[in-house]
C-alpha cells in the first residue's frame, strides 16, 4: 500500500520513541482547573491525559510533543518542555 493512502492513524503508527525515564511534561494540580481537564482530555492528539479515579493523569508514551496542551491550559497548569535530547518522538513520515 502507497504512503499517500495511509490515514492518519497509520501514518503516527510508522513513528518511534525513545521514552526517557523522566516526563518532560507535568501537570500542576494546583493551577489545573476543571475547565483545563476537559480540554486537556479533548485537544491531545496522541490521547496522553486521562482521568483516573477523577484525577488528571498524563503519560508521556506517545506523546507527540506538539505543545496543544500548553497552548490549551490556562497558564501554568502545564509544566512542559521538550523531552531530554536523544529522547521523545521520531517522525517518520508526514
Amino acid at each position: 500500500m502507497s504512503l499517500d493512502k495511509l490515514n492518519v492513524e497509520r501514518r503516527l503508527g510508522l513513528n518511534s520513541f525513545d521514552t526517557d525515564e523522566e516526563s518532560h511534561i507535568k501537570v500542576n494540580r494546583e493551577l489545573c482547573k476543571e475547565r483545563d481537564i476537559e480540554i486537556l482530555l479533548r485537544v491531545c492528539p496522541a490521547k496522553c491525559f486521562t482521568l483516573s479515579s477523577g484525577e488528571l493523569v498524563f503519560s508521556r508514551l506517545g506523546c507527540l510533543e506538539c505543545g496543544a496542551c500548553r497552548a490549551a491550559a490556562s497558564p501554568g497548569a502545564i509544566d512542559w518542555n521538550f523531552p531530554r535530547g536523544g529522547t521523545g518522538i521520531r517522525y517518520r513520515y508526514g
